[in-house]
């Protein structure tokens, strides 16, 4: 797997943001519109293949930075299926993103409805490191027992096991596309950071054109089981191709 950023030219009192497929796709759908509207450089990249799109080199996996404030945006430009990619890629990658060392590092995911608690009328729940609810204030507002899987687990693990502050903004979504819930989480992005983003409506990357992809992010559902037997496991982008 081609993995090329330099890590000496990363700014070190900086803010990371990242998403990735998942219930109602929001951290996609986000993290997709965010590099469509804003005013980005590329700075890192990891898969098989780059292209050029606005004029910049990108990747299946792009890592972004503002030309104009230190923020980051580490972006799936293509629906990687979290529950058909082996955990150790995930691990992997959150665990250099943490060896970063920046001041904070925020990830957008999305939380199905029925798992909100009886009186709960908020829009999304946090899961925030010790390290985070120390610097800033905001305490773990989730649930107990729904399991969390893929890069979310890992970028939750390694930042509280290094003293990192990392916090999961998880919003209220159904299982299928939630275009509202990504509405939804780039006003509470905004409230966390205190920064402006690009308003709705979310802004699609057509990744058409990238080899291995068969179907469109609406006909990916989420992270839903998939039996690694069923023809299922074809589709989307082979995460073995990014090896």
């Amino acid at each position: 797997m081609v993995f090329a950023v330099n890590p000496d030219k990363l700014e070190k009192d900086a803010i990371l943001i990242t998403g990735f497929t998942g219930f109602g796709n929001v951290g996609f759908n986000v993290m997709n519109h965010l590099a469509e509207t804003l005013d980005l450089e590329s700075v890192g990249f990891w898969g098989n293949s780059t292209w050029l799109h606005r004029g910049r080199l990108e990747a299946p996996i792009t890592l972004y930075k503002e030309k104009t404030r230190a923020v980051y945006y580490l972006v799936p430009r293509v629906p990687i299926p979290v529950t058909a990619t082996p955990q150790q890629f995930w691990d992997a990658m959150m665990a250099t993103v943490i060896q970063w060392d920046f001041k904070e590092y925020l990830f957008i995911g999305g939380l199905r409805e029925v798992t909100r608690q009886p009186g709960d009328n908020k829009w999304a729940a946090y899961v925030a490191t010790p390290e985070y609810e120390k610097n800033y204030g905001i305490r773990t507002t989730m649930g107990d027992h729904l399991p969390m899987i893929g890069p979310l687990a890992s970028i939750l693990a390694y930042g509280t096991s290094h003293e990192k502050s990392v916090i999961a903004l998880l919003v209220y979504c159904d299982e299928d596309e939630d275009e509202e819930a990504a509405q939804i989480a780039l006003k509470e992005l905004a409230r966390l950071t205190q920064l402006e983003f690009p308003e709705p409506p979310i802004i699609p990357f057509d990744y058409s054109f990238v080899p291995m992809m068969r179907f469109s992010s609406s006909e990916y559902q989420g992270e839903s089981s998939i039996d690694d037997d069923s023809d299922e496991m074809e589709l989307g982008f082979d995460i073995g191709d990014l090896r």
